[in-house]
C-alpha cells in the first residue's frame, strides 16, 4: 500500500508544533533493529519483522558460522530433543517430515536451515559476528553495539571490531548456551581426554575411536542421558557419577519415546494438514492440561508421581539404582525426562552407576565423594551452563547501569522475563522468569503454548509503539518490577519448584525460583498478547508535545487513493441474529405479517 501526504502542511508559526504525518503510518518513523543470534528465536524475530513490519531495518549478529544456535553448536553422541518433534516447530511452518516423535540435532538443524531457505532470512543474518558489548546512548536514544568479527571456524584470531546502532536491541543468547567446566579439584590436571558436552571434539565420534576406552560421565541431566546410550554399547568401561536422582517420565501417554514416522504417515502428514494438525494437538492438549501437577500436594501431582514410580520400578531391575534414582523431592522440581535408552544402557555389565559427587580429578581418573579412584581415558562434563542469567558480554542502560551488576547485586528478574528498568528498548527472549517447564520455545501450531512466539510477538509490540507512536525510549519501572517479582516469589511458595532439589530453574544457595514462569505457558500467551503500558516509564522524541504523532488527523485510509475509506461497514458486522430478522420478513418492522 501506498500513501501520500495530506495536501497541507500545518506547521507554522501559530502551530509549531503539530508535524504533517499520518496517524500510524509506518513511513513516519524508520526503525532500526538488532538481534543477538540466529537461533530459534532469532529467526522468529528475522520472519516476524520481516513479514508484519514496514520501514524497519533488522540485523541478526550471529557468533557462528551458520543459524541454528544450540542446535548448531551441540554435537556430541546423541544430541536430541525431550519435546516432540512436531511440537517443535514454528505455527507459520509446520514440519510433516519430522522422522522420529524425539528428533536428533541434525533434523532440527536442517529444519532450521529450511525455514530461512524457504523465506530468505539469512539476508537479515551476518556471521561470524559477536556482540562484545552494548551500551544506550542517551543522547542519540539508541544503542552502541560493539561487534567483533570472527575468524570462519569461530576463532578471535586477527579480530576486527566495529560499531553498528539500533532503535531497538533484542537479547536472544539463548539459555543453555554459555557453558562452564565443573568447579572440581584437580580438573586441569587430568592426562586423558576432558570433553565437555556442549563443546564435543569433531575427532571423538563413532565405535572407532571409542573402542576400548574407560569413560567416565559427570552429571545425569539430559545430555548425559543421551551420551550414555550412544557411547555404552562401544566402550570397555563406564563409571556415571550421579548426584540427584531423576524423574524419568514418558512424555506422552500412547506414543514410545523411541517412535520412528513411517514414509506413509509422513507423506499422509504433506498430504493432509488437518491430520498434522491433530497429530499435533495431541501432545499441546497434553502439555497445556499438566499445570494443576506443578502444585504440591495437588491430585494430579500425586497420580503422576505415582505413575512415574511405577514405570521406573518396571524399567529399572536393580534395586540399588532405583533407589539412587528416585529423587526424594516432589516431580517437577527438576527438569523431568523420558530415560528409557539410558535406563537399559545404565544395566549393562560395563556400566557402574556412583551415587556421588566428584570430589578430584587426577591425572589417571576421578575420584568420588565415596574416596574410590576410577581410572578413566575420557572424563565427560555433561555439567550444564551458566544460568545466573547475567549477559555474557557487558551491557550498560541509562546512568551506567550494568544488567551484569543488577543481577548480581540483587536475583535476576526482567518484568515478565523480557524487558528490565534502566535498559531502554531492550528485550531479552528467555529471560528470568519465562515458562522454561511448562511449554516449548514453538509451542506446536498457532504458538498454544509457545513462549518464543509470545515474546517475540512482545517484541513487535514494542517495535510499533516506537514507531507509531513517536516514543524515544521506553522501560519497565523500577517499583513495577519489584512488584511483579514479589509476586513471582510468593506464587512459587506452594509448587513443586520451592522443593529441595538441585536445578538450573533456582539459585541453588538461597533456593529462590529464577528462571520458571509463574503460571502455564496458556497463561504467559495470555499475560503477553496486550502490553500493561502503564508499567513502562515512556519518553516521547517530541517534548513540546507528546500527542504529535497524531499529526493533522488523517488516517491512511484517507490519504491512500485505492484504500477503502469507509472499511468500517461491512456485511460481516451484521450480527447474524439481526441477518435472520430481517431477511426473514422482507421488511423493517415486521415478523410473520404481525407488527411487533
Amino acid at each position: 500500500m501506498t500513501t501520500t501526504a495530506p495536501l497541507f502542511d500545518r506547521r507554522t508559526p501559530e502551530f509549531p508544533t503539530i508535524p504533517n504525518v499520518t496517524l500510524h503510518d509506518p513511513q513516519n518513523r524508520h526503525i532500526k533493529v538488532i538481534t543477538v543470534g540466529a537461533g530459534v528465536a532469532g529467526i522468529l524475530n528475522a520472519y516476524n519483522i520481516q513479514i508484519e513490519c514496514s520501514n524497519v531495518s533488522h540485523v541478526v549478529y550471529e557468533k557462528n558460522a551458520d543459524v541454528g544456535g544450540t542446535w548448531f553448536e551441540n554435537r556430541y553422541p546423541g544430541c536430541a530433543c525431550d519435546v516432540p518433534s512436531h511440537a517443535y516447530s514454528y505455527h507459520f511452518a509446520p514440519n510433516p517430515d519430522w522422522p522420529r516423535f524425539l528428533s536428533r540435532r541434525e533434523d532440527i538443524w536442517s529444519y532450521l536451515d529450511r525455514v530461512c531457505r524457504v523465506f530468505d532470512l539469512r539476508r537479515h543474518m551476518r556471521f561470524g559476528v559477536e556482540v562484545v558489548g552494548a551500551c544506550w546512548d542517551d543522547d542519540a536514544a539508541q544503542w552502541r553495539v560493539k561487534l567483533r568479527r570472527r575468524g570462519v571456524d569461530g576463532s578471535s584470531v586477527q579480530q576486527e571490531e566495529f560499531e553498528d546502532t539500533c532503535d531497538v536491541f533484542l537479547y536472544c543468547t539463548g539459555i543453555l548456551n554459555n557453558w562452564t567446566w565443573p568447579k572440581i579439584d584437580g580438573l586441569e590436571s587430568f592426562e586423558g581426554r576432558m570433553i565437555h558436552t556442549a563443546r564435543w571434539p569433531d575427532g571423538y565420534h563413532g565405535e572407532e575411536q571409542w573402542k576400548g576406552q574407560r569413560v567416565a560421565v559427570i552429571g545425569s541431566g539430559a545430555s548425559s542421558l543421551q551420551v550414555v546410550q550412544s557411547m555404552q554399547p562401544h566402550v570397555a568401561e563406564m563409571d556415571i557419577f550421579v548426584r540427584t536422582g531423576v524423574w524419568f517420565a514418558p512424555l506422552v501417554d500412547d506414543l514410545p519415546e523411541e517412535y520412528v514416522y513411517s514414509k506413509e504417515e509422513m507423506e499422509r502428514f504433506r498430504r493432509d494438514p488437518e491430520k498434522l494438525v491433530e497429530h499435533v494437538k495431541r501432545f499441546d492438549t497434553q502439555l497445556n492440561r499438566m499445570w494443576p501437577a506443578f502444585f504440591t500436594g495437588s491430585a494430579l501431582q500425586k497420580s503422576i508421581r505415582e505413575k512415574i514410580e511405577a514405570r521406573m520400578g518396571q524399567l529399572i531391575r536393580d534395586e540399588r539404582l532405583l533407589q539412587g534414582f528416585t529423587p526424594q523431592f516432589a516431580v517437577g522440581c527438576r527438569r523431568i525426562t523420558p530415560g528409557e535408552g539410558y535406563l537399559r544402557a545404565i544395566q549393562q555389565p560395563n556400566v557402574s552407576v556412583h551415587f556421588t559427587p566428584v570430589t578430584k580429578i587426577v591425572p589417571n581418573g576421578v575420584i568420588g565423594g565415596d574416596g574410590v579412584l576410577r581410572e578413566a581415558d575420557t572424563v565427560i562434563c555433561a555439567t550444564g551452563f551458566d544460568v545466573s542469567f547475567r549477559p555474557r558480554f557487558p551491557i550498560v542502560g541509562k546512568n551506567g547501569v550494568s544488567l551484569s551488576n543488577l543481577w548480581h547485586d540483587q536475583p535476576p528478574c526482567a518484568y515478565f522475563g523480557l524487558t528490565v528498568p534502566d535498559m531502554p528498548n531492550f528485550m531479552m527472549q528467555g529471560g528470568p522468569p519465562s515458562p522454561v517447564q511448562n511449554g516449548t520455545p514453538f509451542g506446536g501450531f498457532h504458538a498454544a503454548a509457545g513462549y518464543a512466539h509470545a515474546a517475540a510477538g512482545y517484541a513487535l509490540h514494542i517495535i510499533r509503539k516506537l514507531q507509531r507512536e513517536n516514543v524515544r525510549a521506553l522501560h519497565p519501572k523500577r517499583e513495577v518490577v519489584r512488584a511483579f517479582a514479589r509476586h513471582v516469589d510468593d506464587y512459587f511458595a506452594g509448587t513443586v519448584f520451592a522443593d529441595a532439589c538441585r536445578s538450573w530453574y533456582k539459585d541453588n544457595e538461597t533456593g529462590r525460583v529464577n528462571a520458571v514462569w509463574p503460571g502455564s505457558a496458556l497463561h504467559y500467551r495470555k499475560v503477553l498478547e496486550n502490553p500493561r503500558w502503564e508499567d513502562y516509564e515512556i519518553e516521547y522524541r517530541d517534548k513540546g508535545n507528546m500527542f504529535s504523532w497524531m499529526g493533522l488527523g488523517f488516517v491512511q485510509e484517507q490519504v491512500t487513493p485505492e484504500a477503502d475509506s469507509a472499511f468500517y461497514l461491512s456485511v460481516d458486522n451484521i450480527d447474524p441474529l439481526w441477518m435472520k430478522e430481517i431477511q426473514g420478513t422482507g421488511e423493517m418492522g415486521t415478523a410473520g405479517g404481525q407488527i411487533k
